[in-house]
């Protein structure tokens, strides 16, 4: 299994279309079979967080079956994701969306229903 997190920012103004797009893509990662588990957030900027968040961020969590399976998906929805709403992030001097990205070794652990 594969698990990481992922962050971007959206651009300031472009709230409301990042998060129709950005719910759009989870709707579509849930096609993927190798994808078991795919949540999207934002900032509660009303809870506690240290250091303060920003309202901009987004965070992924994600888990694969196997490499394959991220590479499925980083190779089709995710892809097609940036590419037609790479204008709503922030983006890297290449023009790309700035994505951070970790690859999380699981110590233990569980998930609930």
């Amino acid at each position: 299994m594969i698990t990481s997190i992922g962050r971007m920012f959206i651009k300031p103004g472009s709230e409301n279309a990042a998060v129709a797009a950005l719910k759009e893509l989870a709707r579509k990662v849930k096609k993927e079979e190798g994808t078991l588990i795919y949540f999207v957030h934002t900032p509660d900027m009303k809870a506690l967080s240290l250091p303060i968040a920003s309202p901009f961020e987004v965070v992924f969590y994600e888990v694969y079956k196997d490499k394959k399976s991220l590479q499925i998906h980083l190779n089709g929805a995710f892809k097609d994701f940036t590419a037609k709403n790479k204008d709503l992030f922030q983006q890297t001097n290449g023009g790309e969306i700035f994505t951070a990205f970790v690859s999380l070794s699981r110590l233990g652990g569980f998930a609930k229903q």
